[in-house]
């Protein structure tokens, strides 16, 4: 099963507790019934349904496309400053009169 931190202050939480791990507040892998235990004994959590479960998936798969989008933009970003003129600094004169 998978299991949701519904406690107020955790909704979106990401990282570890304990052995599992979550993302949004959602675990990311299978969590046993002892270990979704101990968590609600710990947290206010609810059972994930398999229609928000798709629906995480979903919004993972939107995340996982955007870093694709930014290196782009960046290197677009590079390929422009290396096309640009040389600017001189202080520094490159002093170099050329020595």
């Amino acid at each position: 099963m998978q299991i949701k931190i519904t406690q107020e202050g955790f909704e979106s939480f990401t990282g570890f507790v304990a052995n599992v791990e979550f993302k949004d507040g959602v675990s990311v892998g299978h969590v046993d019934a002892l270990e979704a235990g101990t968590l609600g004994a710990l947290y206010q959590v609810e059972e994930v349904t398999e229609e928000a479960s798709e629906e995480v998936v979903e919004k993972t798969d939107k995340e996982a496309k955007e870093p694709e989008v930014i290196e782009k933009d960046q290197e677009e970003k590079v390929e422009a400053v290396k096309e640009e003129a040389p600017v001189e600094t202080a520094d490159s004169t002093e170099s050329k009169a020595e």
